[in-house]
């Protein structure tokens, strides 16, 4: 009986082969509507192979023998992402009071928009400004004096409205609660000038110090526009990382500084002109890589670690077996 089986097998391999090979089959198989009565094996022998399965095994081997080429020869850009704000690239104006006093109304917040005269603080000075002494006055630049003008009735009750001198944008707002006592020592806020330039000033990570250089091109998309519709804004690096600092989030990171094409995104039909302290994202172009260098290279990178971890447990062990004298 097991002769019998493996003859039968014989014969469905060997009519198989010979469709395979454009030979004609052995005819002995009946034909018409009585194959659908015959035993399987007898019915594999007289349907003819599909070519799909051919076709699919043809399909996957193509596949990936271009994907293979592609990822061996096909360079594309390696981008570095660094986090960071929109800051002007001229010098701000600080803004000091010309004597203590108590904050009773704050009207700005850290990157508002103002323009020249609009009331940035309200204070409660510690003495009239009708009693201050003239040499008091010193203390305030030429063109900060107008940001401290105040009516008759204001200087009667002691009080003091800082204005704007400049059109600009609010930064670094050293006063958050109304009831705080600031005094002359130190500036209440700045106002950057809209007139100057803006760059941006970006965190970048310690292990990625060392591929940003200064003047590599960079990509800029702003957080508050998404750039899938808005696009981004070229620029470049226009000074490299410099002392690392600590980031609660990230851990060490090097500030940089990146030069803008323009300050202007087009948001719809309208330009919209960049401001400082908006949060963006810059992408620096550091390089071109091959696509297989980006796929094997996290790979061997994982793998490294995991050998230099595992030649640490062995110092270890080898250490710990020498000092019990068990080597």
């Amino acid at each position: 009986m097991g002769f019998g089986l493996l003859g039968r097998q014989w014969s469905v391999w060997k009519a198989a082969w010979q469709a395979e090979s454009g030979q004609p089959p052995n005819r002995a198989v009946p034909e018409g509507p009585v194959v659908e009565f015959l035993p399987e094996a007898l019915d594999l022998q007289a349907t003819p192979p599909s070519p799909i399965g051919r076709a699919l095994l043809w399909t996957i081997l193509i596949a990936f023998a271009t994907g293979a080429i592609c990822t061996t020869l096909v360079r594309i850009d390696s981008v570095t992402m660094a986090h960071g704000k929109v800051v002007s690239s001229g010098d701000a104006m600080p803004i000091h009071l010309s004597e203590t006093g108590v904050v009773t109304a704050i009207h700005v917040q850290e990157g508002q928009a103002v323009t020249q005269g609009n009331v940035l603080i309200e204070l409660d000075s510690t003495r009239k400004l009708a009693e201050t002494e003239p040499q008091s006055h010193t203390l305030v630049s030429e063109f900060l004096r107008p940001a401290q003008e105040t009516t008759q009735a204001e200087q009667k009750a002691g009080l003091q409205r800082v204005r704007s001198p400049i059109d600009g944008v609010v930064q670094r707002l050293a006063v958050q609660a109304v009831g705080t006592v600031v005094t002359p020592a130190h500036p209440v806020l700045t106002v950057v000038p809209l007139s100057r330039l803006v760059e941006v000033e970006a965190q970048v990570e310690s292990k990625d110090v060392g591929v940003v250089h200064k003047g590599q091109p960079a990509e800029i998309k702003v957080d508050r526009f998404q750039s899938v519709y808005h696009g981004s804004i070229s620029g470049h690096v226009l000074r490299g990382p410099d002392n690392k600092t600590l980031n609660a989030q990230v851990g060490l990171v090097s500030s940089i500084r990146v030069g803008l094409d323009r300050s202007t995104i087009q948001v719809g039909s309208t330009e919209v002109k960049l401001l400082p302290g908006m949060a963006v994202a810059a992408e620096i172009k550091t390089g071109q890589r091959r696509m297989i260098e980006h796929l094997v290279d996290p790979v061997l990178d994982s793998a490294k670690e995991r050998v230099r971890d595992w030649n640490t447990l062995v110092d270890a062990v080898r250490g710990f077996l020498t000092r019990r004298n068990l080597l």
